[in-house]
């Protein structure tokens, strides 16, 4: 049990919704959201441009997606 918990968080089990959420949150606190671009969000995921726009529209369909999921 304890060892299925663990691997819901390791990225591998991760939503690829998470994944890219997660590299635009800690990018996001370093830079403004102005200056964000997909290109940042997708080279700090270690992800292609394809599998960003397979998931969001844009950066901003990410911020809401985030948003939406904390609440």
């Amino acid at each position: 049990m304890i060892q299925h918990r663990i691997k819901e968080r390791e990225p591998q089990y991760m939503d690829m919704k998470e994944i890219i959420a997660e590299a635009a949150r800690k990018l996001i606190l370093e830079k403004k959201v102005k200056k964000l671009t997909v290109k940042d969000i997708v080279e700090g995921c270690g992800l292609t441009r394809q599998t960003f726009y397979r998931n969001f529209k844009d950066k901003y369909d990410l911020i809401n997606w985030y948003f939406d999921k904390l609440v």
